[in-house]
């Protein structure tokens, strides 16, 4: 967006002076070939570089062919030709969605990805139609072999009335132009949009469920992150990067949250959840992946590691390894957990939710770790104007309880398995800050028993699962951002010692 922005109007000027046949079809073919190129990138830096290199190819197409119609339309006319040329963005809509749908369904040519395929095929028409352009596109209607020469002469009059009108009005209008041009750039500039280097596609795992699937790249062995509860695959957006130099990340976001659709269970509980996954693998092809989940996710880890050990390479817990991923006689229970009550957070403010910004800054002061905004922009409905409103009711969340009480236990994890614990945990900053004896008497018994049951949970673990890596780290529960750097050394270590 911002090469565009810079470009548009330098590129709109050499429309002028080059001609529009010659630089549209520059225009439409330099943005195929770099389309096409996206569907190769490896890494984040990869990917950064070729969209600011499609905006660099993509500069001034619309403003040159806003500018190209004038010399075809007189004024009367020329409203009815922009609006025609504009309502292609709704009918490539109505016939391009459900056409990236089959591609993402169903397109896995030589090993490639079906997001990859959908990139490179939507370079082919952009090609093939500027190669049109050069050979059949007149520059102006002087030139055109279509036209006879009364005709020519007919545009040529009414075009030459509509500038001398247009000079009458010019110092009348062109204030009014400015500030409109002016306002554009900044809309288009202030539009949000999600800054991690990730693709998106949506994955078909049931009957009417369809799964958010985020690729941030990378090569080497496929790495998939599993979200908590209450989250989405957006939360991984500055964690994930940080590990496609070695592996290919992948992001799933679970039914009934973000932008995955919804079904109820119907009594499969966490090995329905532990299916979904195993869809998108066999979807995408992915040979043995590792599976990394934080908290409730877990469950789905454990589900594939016992019920299909081999479709997977290993399976990474972060702070996800308890009783409903793992129960052992001697470890504790799900319910001796949900039994400890903490004190209850603050909630935001009128000025912490004037937009999602400000909610990511009051969140990060509150709790003591910055998620990333997008997964707000997930998980949190806001206004037209920008404002937060509150949480998303998310159909998603009946599942939890249906975990938490469900009968299925898992006792045995048959694949390689890193479980990182936050033992002791840290007590959030508005506690730590909170001057309320009451607050703080009841965070100390409840941190306190949490520890001790925590730590119970972990020696189960170990003794339960004896090739395990079992990690403690001082941190929160999401100890993926609080310990960001000591979660991706210990996984680091983990995932090069896989075979």
């Amino acid at each position: 967006m911002s090469s565009y922005l810079l470009l548009r109007f330098s590129c709109l000027l050499q429309n002028c002076a080059i001609g529009a046949r010659i630089w549209i079809a520059r225009i439409l073919i330099s943005w195929g070939i770099v389309a096409m190129l996206t569907g190769f990138v490896k890494t984040a830096m990869h990917l950064y570089i070729v969209r600011f290199l499609l905006g660099v190819a993509e500069a001034g197409y619309v403003p040159g062919i806003y500018l190209y119609l004038t010399y075809w339309f007189p004024q009367r006319q020329l409203a009815h030709a922009i609006a025609l040329f504009n309502t292609g963005n709704p009918v490539a809509s109505i016939f391009g969605a459900p056409l990236s749908g089959v591609i993402l369904d169903h397109i896995h040519w030589f090993g490639l990805s079906s997001w990859r395929w959908l990139l490179i095929l939507e370079g082919i028409p952009a090609i093939l139609g500027g190669i049109l352009t050069y050979f059949l596109l007149p520059d102006r209607p002087a030139e055109a072999t279509f036209l006879t020469a009364e005709e020519k002469d007919w545009i040529r009059g009414e075009l030459a009335e509509d500038s001398k009108l247009m000079l009458r009005w010019s110092h009348v209008f062109s204030p009014i132009l400015l500030v409109s041009l002016l306002g554009s750039i900044y809309a288009q500039s202030a539009v949000w949009r999600d800054p991690s280097p990730h693709t998106a596609q949506m994955v078909s795992v049931d009957k009417n469920v369809r799964l958010e699937v985020l690729d941030w790249g990378g090569s080497g062995r496929p790495v998939i992150l599993l979200a908590g509860g209450g989250n989405t695959a957006h939360v991984f957006d500055e964690f994930a990067p940080k590990l496609t130099a070695k592996w290919h990340v992948y992001g799933i976001t679970r039914r009934g949250f973000g932008r995955s659709s919804y079904a109820p269970l119907d009594g499969g509980g966490g090995d329905r959840l532990g299916e979904d996954v195993l869809a998108v693998i066999r979807a995408l092809k992915l040979n043995k992946p590792v599976l990394v989940g934080h908290s409730i996710a877990g469950v789905e880890l454990s589900s594939v590691a016992t019920r299909q050990p081999n479709s997977i390479a290993a399976v990474v817990y972060l702070e996800a390894a308890y009783p409903y991923a793992f129960e052992r006689a001697n470890g504790p229970t799900m319910k001796q957990f949900l039994a400890l009550q903490g004190p209850q957070p603050p909630t935001p403010a009128e000025s912490d939710l004037r937009s999602f910004t400000a909610l990511q800054k009051w969140d990060a002061e509150v709790y003591g770790f910055q998620l990333p905004v997008s997964e707000f922009q997930q998980t949190w409905d806001s206004a037209p104007d920008g404002r937060v409103e509150k949480p998303r009711d998310f159909p998603g969340s009946e599942i939890f309880m249906t975990i938490m009480n469900g009968t299925t236990k898992y006792t045995r994890i048959l694949v390689p398995a890193l479980a990182i614990f936050a033992i002791p945990h840290i007590p959030e900053t508005w506690i730590t800050k909170t001057t309320d004896p009451t607050v703080r008497g009841a965070a100390n018994t409840y941190f306190t028993a949490l520890d001790v049951i925590t730590e119970k949970q972990a020696k189960a673990f170990e003794e339960g699962v004896p090739t395990a890596r079992v990690i403690r780290l001082r941190g929160m529960h999401y100890i993926f951002v609080s310990n960001e750097s000591d979660v991706l050394r210990e996984m680091r270590a983990f995932l090069n010692d896989l075979k």
